[in-house]
């Protein structure tokens, strides 16, 4: 490295970028010895000359800036640390926001991953300290990398919605369908993917660079809010709470640690709190499952009430009891979760022998304290219409199934899967749910009762044609979808079987928007590898909803087993149903975190729509229902802790 660096200095000089990677390099030698000066010193010019050659914001001088003060945390310098990561992330955020003007959601997601290390040094050197500044860098940090790719989706397509620009328009519908083209693609093996498959996936991706460049969306930085912001936003027994994990380097190396840890903000605070929680292992070790829905025996030990059993508390003491003390007068709490805990159902866990969280607290779920506070709520009106799927029936001929979808065809639809799925039978086929049809009835006529104007979908009728149809102009206020979910874990990670090697491609691809989804009419057929040409599999894949357009739906209900499940990905969080409704526009969804009971899921839908049709809001109807299930099956939250709500 001398040598090289000798080198460099001659030709192409001492002000080139070149000689700067060649001071880094050195610089981790030394430090890697222990000659912490000469590291220091070299450390310093490859900034200079970085800051010189590309400009301060440029990656090269961020990651000089992160090199260098890891430098200073080891040597004890902490203040001088502190300036280099504040400087190197508010840097990284300038860039990001660049980033994000010019980018298709495949370049985002790769980028946002290459620099997630970042935010694991920030929360690294901040976390420990718990100084006054470094709280308010930590929360910032926490917040700024939440969902940074989901909210550039959601504001595209909202500004799209708006738009009266014809040629971005014509863009925009040529977009949707390159992506309805590729969604049969994806669901063949990668083997039979050829060069047209190729070229026709660029297309959709260059076309939505040019979507983002011509809609101007991401120079409006209006949305971004500030830790003060969100503190303004919360009234006097409110507070926010951050969950957040992060992989630790403790300046030197990285461990095997990836820790938890929570902000509480609340009015009045003149900083955030910041508290560290645990460690994955400590979480893993209490969940016991990964990917799938825990089962029976294992809610009833998460959640279950009944004394005496130590365990049972273990993941409230975990996740919740560290932040008693700064919750206390607190009524009203906005939380969201990261990593693991994305799987918990936080109203259900144990407080003592006779109360669960739920009775301390009232509980609202988001994606990112950035929207908390009750300003962002949304009730329905008296002019809201229903979509309602239920009663659905999987097994459909050809013949009827055709004749059933005939009304649909000639519209423009959103996609057309028509998959070789194959061997689908190895993971079961779908059974007729007869709880489903009750409670679309049910719901139905009450809706009735109370003026709403309702779509009703049940047998055949309930097919994938009749769901997309809602794209677009004749999207509902409300759609509630009673039927089997399903959500297959990574390929990569699971341990593969012969059974598993010849099951569904819906199992085997590498997108998790595509091993997750609805099963609608007729979906026995491609579950068994028997497909019907011409018309929609009856399959209803994340993949698809998320090119739905559903900007008037205020509530989306999935009646289903396992609907809030998916890969979860640092923090753009939970991929999966979830993330598609929410790219499609929904602004609440109702989803369950394992396989719920028929009979219990319709009694829980009948409570929570008779709540919601006297009083409007969709917040107090989901803790309506949900504390009244609490009370008949409180020692069963198997049957009642499963549901949660989404803004």
């Amino acid at each position: 490295f001398r040598e090289a660096l000798d080198i460099r200095t001659k030709s192409p000089g001492v002000n080139h970028p070149d000689y700067a990677q060649s001071c880094e390099n050195l610089a981790v030698i030394y430090f890697e010895m222990g000659m912490m000066a000469e590291s220091l010193e070299l450390h310093e010019k490859a900034r200079q000359v970085r800051a010189i050659a590309f400009g301060k914001e440029h990656p090269d001088y961020v990651q000089s800036c992160i090199n260098l003060a890891n430098l200073m945390r080891v040597t004890g310098n902490t203040a001088r640390a502190g300036e280099l990561f504040n400087e190197a992330f508010h840097i990284q955020q300038v860039l990001t926001k660049k980033i994000l003007r010019f980018t298709n959601e495949k370049e985002q997601r790769a980028y946002i991953s290459r620099f997630s290390e970042y935010t694991d040094y920030f929360l690294s050197y901040s976390i420990p300290l718990q100084g006054k500044n470094d709280a308010v860098y930590a929360y910032e940090v926490m917040l700024a990398q939440r969902n940074i790719v989901l909210t550039s989706s959601r504001r595209l397509r909202d500004v799209l919605n708006r738009t009266s620009d014809t040629a971005v328009l014509r863009k925009y519908d040529e977009w949707i369908s390159t992506r309805e083209q590729l969604t049969s693609w994806y669901l063949k093996p990668v083997a039979e993917r050829n060069e047209g498959f190729r070229e026709l996936e660029q297309k959709a991706l260059e076309l939505e660079k040019e979507l983002v460049t011509a809609s101007a969306v991401f120079r409006d930085d209006q949305n971004e809010r500030s830790w003060k912001q969100v503190r303004g936003s919360l009234n006097k027994n409110e507070a926010a709470v951050e969950f957040a994990s992060f992989r630790y380097y403790n300046g030197k190396t990285w461990t095997d640690s990836v820790f938890y840890v929570a902000a509480v903000i609340r009015p009045g605070d003149s900083e955030p709190t910041v508290t560290r929680l645990f460690e994955s292992r400590d979480l893993n070790a209490v969940l016991k499952y990964k990917g799938t829905s825990p089962g029976q025996h294992l809610v009833a030990r998460l959640y279950s009430s009944v004394p005496g059993n130590a365990e049972q508390q273990t993941l409230y003491e975990l996740a919740w009891k560290p932040l008693e003390r700064q919750l206390a007068g607190v009524s009203t709490v906005y939380f969201a979760p990261a990593g693991e805990l994305y799987k918990v159902s936080f109203p259900a866990l144990p407080v003592s022998g006779t109360q669960h969280l739920a009775d301390r607290y009232r509980l609202v779920q988001l994606n990112t304290t950035g929207s908390a506070g009750g300003s962002n709520v949304i009730d329905i009106d008296n002019t809201d219409d229903f979509a309602l799927f239920g009663g659905v029936q999987y097994d459909v001929d050809s013949s009827s199934m055709v004749q059933a979808v005939a009304r649909y065809k000639g519209k423009d639809l959103v996609s057309r899967s028509r998959s070789a799925a194959g061997n689908g039978d190895h993971i079961g086929a779908f059974n007729f749910l007869q709880g489903s049809q009750k409670e679309i009835e049910t719901i139905g006529r009450l809706a009735e009762q109370s003026n709403y104007n309702v779509r009703l979908a049940s047998g055949v009728q309930a097919n994938e044609e009749s769901f997309k149809d809602l794209s677009g102009a004749n999207s509902p206020a409300i759609i509630h979808v009673a039927t089997h979910g399903f959500f297959f874990a990574d390929p990569k990670k699971e341990k593969r079987t012969g059974v598993e090697d010849n099951g569904s491609v819906f199992r085997q691809s590498a997108d998790p928007l595509i091993r997750s989804g609805l099963a609608l009419a007729g979906a026995n057929n491609v579950w068994k590898g028997n497909n019907i040409e011409g018309i929609e599999d009856g399959v209803l894949t994340s993949y698809e909803v998320s090119n739905m357009n559903l900007p008037e739906t205020k509530l989306a209900v999935l009646s289903a087993c396992e609907t809030g499940l998916g890969d979860i990905q640092g923090s753009e969080g939970v991929f999966g149903l979830q993330r598609a409704f929410r790219m499609a526009g929904v602004r609440y969804l109702l989803m369950s975190l394992w396989k719920v009971p028929d009979a219990e899921t319709t009694e829980f839908m009948q409570l929570f729509y008779q709540h919601l049709f006297t009083n409007k809001d969709i917040q107090a109807s989901f803790y309506h229902a949900q504390s009244v299930l609490k009370l008949r099956y409180r020692n069963d939250p198997y049957k009642w802790a499963a549901w949660v709500l989404i803004r």
